[in-house]
């Protein structure tokens, strides 16, 4: 029989401070806060017990040394108990005492059994505790509970803490290879000819970067980093057989609209890379010295570029409302997300979108004017453009003007608009209604068309009242077909209306195709004929110009570059 232990005095002799000095740890505090004396007596003493024997298999706990302790009746009583829950020879043992003179000579005076040693595991004294069903019983069965809650409660702790340290750990080694590339692309650069992107700070949402180009990128970019605690060098590209600083400026012009200072631009990395990086694609073709492969290099490129740039300047420029030189920096509001959605918004709202359809320029571009209720800025309705150039396809429209070439877009046209007359009557519709015609590429000035009213007026006996330019005002102030601006036609410019021209004009350009006049330009010191074209139309192709401009030209007889001018007589 295994030597016994005296489990009463482990656990009423050792409190729990006698092991914080060697397991001074959380548990051991979270214990002494949360458990009674007693309490942390039954850990010491389970703890003790753990580090010297097996808790299944040692048959070390004496009932006789436990059974007063956990306030049972009588040994009798406990040993019941015992029978009742365990398993002999498995859970307790029961061993004769053994057969010494002493015992000999108290069972010949009086008689009686034979005294039995019962010998219990640790496992199944804890057990035996919690069925013994005294009040001692009761609040060992409390210590196993809170005993669980605290252990449950540090092994939560102690791995939210293990695995915030391999999150640090973790985030350490991004940042050292992080660092190391960082190193890498600094080493490769030195000394060759470099275009870099250095972001000032990480951290910022909108990111703000140093663009330019050195030969030396270490030494360019060591300052930064000093100054910069969250600096990072995102991008570099070497580059050969290129003026760097032509190159730097070209991208810096690229990205003006994005500028905070000097070199220093506000823009979403990954859109730096691509425009620096396209920038480099056309300065790397154009420095080509041989011309076959240069040719070639371009017919790539041209083929991967969007289709508009096939069609002509010159072409395009009759066709819109806004034929000055488009500024290279306006096609990037395009990656603004709210004017994307809006132009988004007024195709699906306003147009059809298929393959078999097609649509003017003008006619598109006129109705996003008046769907906007305001006349667009020049730079947005160039970034309209650029939209339309990159979701359709630009072409040469199918139905054509006799007066000039048509072109527009593929795969997009206009849902048809119903013009409705106003519930309420008046002279002002009657004439807008019977003289001029309702187009999204309409316009006319206020003075014309003050003017054809009043003629209108006259034409159907009606009194001319001097309260025409009101009446006029009144009724096309809330027409949701007209917007009032400043406009410029063929006639001259001025206050009026986009979204509605006369009847009358539209005859007029079905007969100049047929009868316009010759147009010359003119030498101003000697008179002499520069050149001679057919018609307004044929002029403003060759001369790169819009025809409603070559027209305006024409008309008030306009000098170019103090050198020239048109005109239709000769």
């Amino acid at each position: 029989m295994m030597e016994s232990l005296d489990i009463v005095s482990l656990i009423e002799t050792n409190p729990i401070t006698k092991l914080t000095n060697d397991y001074n740890n959380k548990l051991l505090m979270k214990i002494k806060e949360n458990f009674t004396e007693t309490e942390q007596q039954l850990f010491v003493s389970s703890f003790y017990c753990y580090l010297n024997y097996n808790s299944t298999t040692d048959f070390v706990i004496d009932l006789d040394n436990v059974w007063k302790w956990l306030e049972f009746a009588s040994k009798f009583t406990a040993i019941r108990t015992l029978e009742k829950s365990f398993i002999l020879n498995k859970d307790y043992k029961i061993f004769a005492s053994p057969n010494s003179e002493a015992n000999k000579k108290k069972k010949k005076k009086r008689g009686g059994h034979n005294i039995q040693k019962v010998m219990m595991t640790i496992k199944t004294f804890k057990l035996f505790c919690i069925k013994a069903e005294t009040k001692k019983a009761k609040e060992i069965h409390e210590y196993f509970v809170k005993l669980e809650e605290i252990l449950q409660q540090t092994i939560q702790e102690e791995s939210d803490e293990l695995k915030q340290q391999l999150s640090i750990k973790e985030k350490e080694l991004e940042e050292n290879k992080k660092m190391l590339e960082e190193s890498e692309k600094i080493t490769k650069c030195n000394e060759i000819p470099t275009i870099y992107i250095f972001n000032i700070d990480t951290t910022r949402e909108n990111p703000e970067l140093k663009i330019g180009v050195t030969h030396n990128v270490s030494k360019r970019i060591k300052p930064y980093k000093q100054i910069c605690k969250h600096g990072k060098l995102e991008f570099t590209h070497t580059v050969e057989n290129t003026n760097l600083k032509t190159m730097e400026y070209y991208i810096h012009s690229l990205l003006s609209f994005s500028r905070v200072k000097d070199e220093v631009f506000q823009i979403d990395v990954e859109q730096a890379k691509l425009i620096v990086l396209n920038v480099i694609n056309l300065f790397e073709t154009v420095s080509i010295t041989n011309n076959s492969e240069k040719v070639l290099k371009l017919n790539q490129l041209l083929e991967k570029t969007k289709p508009e740039i096939k069609i002509s300047t010159a072409e395009i420029a009759c066709q819109t409302d806004f034929d000055e030189n488009i500024p290279e920096t306006t096609p990037l509001l395009f990656y603004d997300t709210n004017i994307k959605d809006n132009f988004n918004q007024f195709i699906n709202e306003m147009c059809i979108v298929r393959n078999d359809v097609e649509v003017s320029s003008k006619d598109i571009e006129g109705l996003y004017r008046l769907w906007n209720k305001e006349k667009p800025k020049k730079e947005t309705f160039h970034a309209f453009k650029h939209y339309l150039d990159t979701r359709f396809k630009p072409c040469r429209l199918e139905k054509q003007d006799k007066n000039h070439v048509v072109y527009g877009y593929k795969g997009v046209s206009l849902k048809e608009i119903e013009y409705k007359k106003k519930v309420l009557q008046s002279d002002a519709q009657t004439f807008i209604f019977q003289v001029c015609k309702f187009s999204p590429s309409g316009t006319i000035l206020n003075t014309t068309l003050l003017e054809e009213y009043q003629k209108w007026k006259q034409s159907v006996c009606k009194e001319i009242n001097g309260n025409e330019a009101n009446e006029i005002k009144d009724y096309l102030k809330d027409c949701e077909y007209t917007m009032y601006s400043t406009i410029w036609t063929p006639y001259g410019n001025g206050q009026g209306y986009y979204g509605l021209y006369l009847k009358s004009d539209e005859y007029k350009s079905k007969k100049t195709s047929s009868t316009g006049k010759k147009v010359y330009k003119i030498h101003i010191e000697t008179n002499e004929i520069l050149g001679t074209w057919d018609t307004i139309a044929k002029a403003s192709q060759y001369e790169n110009i819009s025809s409603t401009k070559m027209s305006h030209a024409v008309r008030l007889k306009k000098i170019f570059n103090n050198d020239y001018f048109y005109t239709t007589n000769n």
